[in-house]
């Protein structure tokens, strides 16, 4: 089985599906939004050097407390994205208490 990996690393979405048999390899501008906005929290979650604590704090309530159901949530961005909403979730807590052990 060989996978194909796609978009922004900090997301790390694989598909099994070859590049050439997805309907189309070219996203929507507003696929390209959500990514950016994912990708923008997760990076906010794990800490960059520059990101400071509101910022942190944001993206903590926005990824683990916001509710699935309310529009451009964290579940609905993962549902639009073909993502897992509960496995990111799972990650993101993993690699978050890693860092805060390290």
């Amino acid at each position: 089985m060989t996978f194909y990996y796609y978009r922004q690393p900090m997301i790390r979405a694989y598909s099994t599906t070859p590049p050439a048999a997805r309907q189309s390899t070219k996203d929507t501008p507003e696929k390209d939004l959500l990514i950016a906005v994912l990708d923008r929290a997760i990076r906010d979650l794990i800490g960059e050097a520059s990101v400071s604590w509101q910022d942190r704090r944001l993206a903590v309530n926005w990824i683990f407390y916001e509710k699935p159901e309310e529009p451009y949530s964290f579940a609905f961005i993962c549902d639009e994205l073909n993502l897992s909403d509960k496995f990111l979730t799972w990650l993101l807590d993993i690699a978050t208490k890693a860092k805060t052990k390290g």
